[in-house]
C-alpha cells in the first residue's frame, strides 16, 4: 500500500461490475494465511467489497503486482515445531474509523486448523502507555468499555521497513520446485 494514503468508501467512480474485485479480494484473504505481509493491504481493500471504485481496484492491482514479484515467499514451518501465538499492538492500532474488530480468535482458529492449537491465552504486547497501565491495574478496566479494537497490521510501510519486518515474520523465499 502507499504510505500515508487513506482510502474512503466513496472515492472516485464505482466499478460497473464489482464481481472480479470481490473474487480477487476473496482469494487474497485466503492467501493472507501464509502471507501475513499482505494482511494490512488486503484488509484495506476488503472494506470496499460492497461498492468498490477504480481507485480501490488500483490498490488491489498493486497488491497483485507485489505478489507476482515475491511468488516464492511464504511461511514455512519445520516439522514438529511448536507455534505459539503472540500478538503485538501499535499505539494507533484502533485508528480505522470504518471497522473495529478483533482477529485474535480468528488467528487462533487458523493456527489450530494448521495443526498448531493454542492452549494457553495469547499474550498481547503493546507500546501504548495507557494500554499498559489499564492492563496492569484492574480498577481502570471498567472505564475502557468504549475502546474498540482493529486488525493487527495497522499501516502501510515504506519498502525498506516492509522488507525488514518480513524478516521478523520469518517469511522466506524458496526457489520454486522443478
Amino acid at each position: 500500500m502507499e504510505v500515508n494514503v487513506k482510502y474512503c468508501r466513496q472515492e472516485g467512480d464505482f466499478l460497473f461490475d464489482p464481481s472480479m474485485y470481490r473474487q480477487l479480494v476473496g482469494s487474497l484473504n485466503y492467501l493472507t494465511i501464509t502471507r501475513p505481509d499482505i494482511s494490512y493491504a488486503v484488509q484495506q481493500v476488503s472494506q470496499f467489497m460492497q461498492a468498490p471504485t477504480h481507485l480501490h481496484l488500483s490498490a488491489l492491482r498493486r497488491i497483485i503486482r507485489y505478489l507476482q514479484g515475491t511468488i516464492s515467499r511464504g511461511l514455512f514451518f519445520p516439522v514438529n515445531s511448536s507455534i505459539l501465538l503472540c500478538a503485538y499492538s501499535d499505539a494507533d492500532w484502533a485508528s480505522c474509523s470504518n471497522t473495529r474488530r478483533s482477529v485474535t480468535v480468528w488467528i487462533r482458529g487458523i493456527l489450530g486448523e494448521l495443526g498448531f492449537p493454542q492452549i494457553d491465552p495469547t499474550p498481547l504486547h503493546a507500546d501504548n502507555t495507557s494500554a499498559i497501565q489499564i492492563a496492569a491495574n484492574p480498577v481502570f478496566r471498567e472505564h475502557t468499555k468504549h475502546i474498540e479494537v482493529d486488525y493487527i497490521f495497522t499501516k502501510a510501510l515504506s519498502r525498506h521497513r516492509h522488507q525488514f519486518l518480513i524478516g521478523k515474520l520469518m517469511l522466506s523465499d524458496h526457489p520454486p520446485s522443478i
